[in-house]
């Protein structure tokens, strides 16, 4: 039993490392056989009456906390979570915004002069992605929200880090983005409506900002997706996504800005699956069939004597993910049941064990 445990384990490993580093992480290269099994590392969704942590090691929300930091520069910070009461900011106008709660410069009170507040969000490559390589290939982030200021000097920017926080650069200037210390290689994405400048020089956004619809209120959206080669995903760590409200010395009574649906994914692409490696081996003991896997695939394998077997598939990080039981020789897996990805499975039947693998592309 142990041995057959230790040879599993071995799989799993092997599996998980079995492709190695590209320069290009290309979904799909020309001959259509070796292709990128993207695992998302990081997930974090903050709705601000509550937020979401997960990713594809754990498969459920966990600990949120030092992810949103509010209030970072000091105690005249004005970030809050709480209901919009300010005008027509508030539930019944306000849309694309998801009740009751969202981030703003106070809910209720137009902001103050001379005013300076931050709040970041952390974002960390997760332990257990060290333990299986995985690179950081992909950064969304997206959010909605309304901004209302007196001049064309106060207003909302945003800064990002990849290098632990040592700099910072504009996050609206894809240039200055594209050349920090571990910053993308390229931008699938790059929306930032109705941007101006703030204080005059800062790329970001000033005056009104939102959209309007008959009588109501829309937030606007925003969304980066920043890319990595593997090459260089590998050198990235962490981001950290700096948020500043600014104000000069004017008070024209103004509302401030509105934050809501925050969204942040991180994805790794560095690792490819060879097609072949998958193709079917009848004439082995146990085997996937058709392998990668259709609508309905089996996996063959003996018992001759119809004995109860247990079939237990692992995701490539070795999470649990199915048990079938039979009779039979074979167990039915649908592709729809399944992520993308890389499977091992272990058989029981009996004192025997069988070990085997599968792919859903």
């Amino acid at each position: 039993m142990e041995k057959t445990f230790l040879i599993f384990m071995i799989l799993v490993l092997a599996v998980s490392a079995m492709a190695q580093k590209e320069t290009v992480n290309l979904d799909v290269n020309s001959d259509n056989l070796r292709e990128v099994l993207p695992v998302t590392i990081f997930t974090y969704h903050d709705k601000f009456e509550e937020s979401y942590y997960f990713d594809m090691f754990y498969y459920y929300n966990y600990d949120t906390t030092g992810i949103l930091e509010l209030n970072t520069l000091g105690l005249d910070s004005l970030w809050t979570a709480g209901m919009p009461n300010k005008d027509n900011w508030d539930t019944t106008f306000l849309m694309q915004h998801s009740r009751p709660l969202a981030l703003m410069t106070d809910t209720q009170n137009y902001y103050p002069n001379n005013n300076h507040s931050v709040f970041n969000l952390n974002i960390e490559k997760p332990a257990w992605t060290y333990y299986y390589n995985y690179c950081w290939s992909r950064f969304l982030l997206q959010m909605s929200f309304a901004c209302d200021t007196d001049t064309l000097k106060d207003g909302l920017f945003f800064e990002i880090s990849f290098d632990g926080g040592s700099s910072f650069v504009n996050l609206m200037d894809s240039n200055l983005v594209l050349n920090s210390p571990n910053g993308p290689d390229r931008i699938d994405n790059f929306a930032f409506p109705q941007s101006s400048y703030v204080q005059d020089t800062i790329i970001g956004y000033s005056g009104i900002v939102k959209n309007n619809y008959s009588e109501y209120t829309y937030m606007e959206s925003l969304e980066v997706d920043f890319l990595w080669d593997d090459e260089n995903g590998f050198d990235v760590t962490d981001a950290i996504v700096r948020v500043h409200f600014v104000s000069d010395s004017i008070d024209n009574a103004k509302k401030g800005v509105m934050i809501d649906n925050l969204y942040v994914t991180v994805e790794e692409w560095c690792h490819y699956v060879n097609i072949e490696e998958f193709k079917d081996e009848e004439n082995e003991v146990v085997y996937v069939t058709p392998n990668p896997v259709s609508e309905k695939s089996k996996i063959v394998f003996e018992n001759e004597r119809s004995e109860l077997a247990q079939i237990r598939v692992f995701s490539n990080t070795g999470k649990l993910v199915e048990v079938y039981t039979t009779r039979e020789n074979f167990v039915e897996i649908i592709k729809s049941e399944f992520n993308k990805g890389i499977y091992i499975f272990q058989i029981q039947v009996g004192d025997k064990y069988y070990n085997g693998k599968f792919v859903v592309v």
